[in-house]
C-alpha cells in the first residue's frame, strides 16, 4: 500500500513545526515561530496550555491581522502547522500572524487529572482561548484585527464564544445550546464544508449560515472534500488554505 501524501509540504528551507520549550518564548526558525506554555484557566488550578505562534516570514513585516486557530477533538495545534506555514510564507499577499493552542488535556498542554482529552466543562476550553487571546494576541498585537479559525469540534468551542453562551456541561450540551442560539452568532462568518464529510451533515452548516445574524456570512461546499479539510488530500487542503487566505485578506 502506498504511503499517504502529507496535506502540505513546506517550501524548501522553511521550518513549519514549533517544538516545545520549558518556559517562555523563543524565536529560532526561519518562520520566527514562537512557542511555549502559558498558565491556563482550570478552576483555579495551575495547568498550562501550549501555544505556537508563527510570524510573517521574509523581513520584518508587521502583521495586518492575526489568526487564532483551534484544532479538532483529540488533536493538537501542531496539526495546523501546514496552514500556519502557508499563511506566513514570504510571498503571502497579506502579512499574517498565526497562533495555535493545544486545548486542555490535548497535545502538550497539561492534562487535567492526568487524562488525555479530559475537561470538566466547555468553560475550561473557552476560557483558555480567551486567555491565549489576551496573553499572546492582544499583548503582541493590540491593534491588529483578530480572526478565529477551527476544525471539527474546535468550531463548537469558538462558536460557543461568539454568542456568549455559557455551557457548564460537556460537548454534547454545547452542541445543543449552540443549536438553539445560532441567531446570536453575529460575527463575519466563513463556513467550509466538504461534500463527502461523513461526520457532520451539510444541512447543519447550511442552517448555521442561514440562521446566523451576521450580515457578512458565506458557505462554501467543497467537492470531494471530507471532514478534516486541513488534513485532506493535498489538492483539497491547498484549495481550503487559499480560500481562507483570500477571505481574510478581503477583510483587513
Amino acid at each position: 500500500m502506498a504511503a499517504a501524501q502529507p496535506a502540505f509540504v513546506p517550501p524548501a528551507g522553511v521550518a513549519g513545526q514549533a517544538v516545545y520549550v520549558a518556559r517562555g518564548f523563543s524565536a529560532v526558525t526561519r518562520l520566527r515561530a514562537r512557542r511555549g506554555p502559558l498558565p491556563v484557566h482550570r478552576h483555579g488550578g495551575n495547568g498550562r496550555v501550549y501555544v505556537r505562534t508563527w510570524l510573517p516570514a521574509g523581513g520584518d513585516r508587521v502583521p495586518a491581522a492575526v489568526i487564532l486557530a483551534h484544532h479538532g477533538g483529540f488533536g493538537h495545534g501542531g496539526l495546523l502547522a501546514g496552514l500556519a506555514v502557508w499563511l506566513t510564507r514570504p510571498d503571502a499577499p497579506v502579512p499574517l500572524a498565526v497562533v495555535t493552542l493545544d486545548a486542555m488535556s490535548h497535545g502538550r498542554s497539561e492534562r487535567l487529572d492526568g487524562r488525555f482529552g479530559y475537561y470538566e466543562s466547555m468553560d475550561d476550553l473557552t476560557a483558555n482561548v480567551r486567555r491565549v487571546a489576551d496573553a499572546v494576541v492582544r499583548r503582541e498585537w493590540p491593534t491588529a484585527p483578530l480572526f478565529v479559525l477551527a476544525e471539527s469540534a474546535g468550531a463548537t468551542v469558538l462558536l460557543s464564544m461568539a454568542p456568549r453562551l455559557r455551557t457548564m456541561a460537556g460537548m454534547l450540551a454545547a452542541f445543543e445550546a449552540l443549536w438553539g442560539a445560532l441567531e446570536r452568532v453575529d460575527v463575519p462568518l466563513l463556513v467550509l464544508h466538504g461534500d463527502e464529510d461523513g461526520r457532520v451533515e451539510l444541512d447543519k452548516s447550511e442552517a448555521l449560515v442561514r440562521r446566523a445574524a451576521a450580515a457578512d456570512k458565506r458557505l462554501d461546499v467543497l467537492p470531494g472534500a471530507r471532514h478534516m479539510l486541513l488534513l485532506d488530500r493535498p489538492e483539497v487542503t491547498r484549495d481550503v488554505m487559499a480560500r481562507i487566505e483570500a477571505w481574510v485578506g478581503e477583510r483587513v
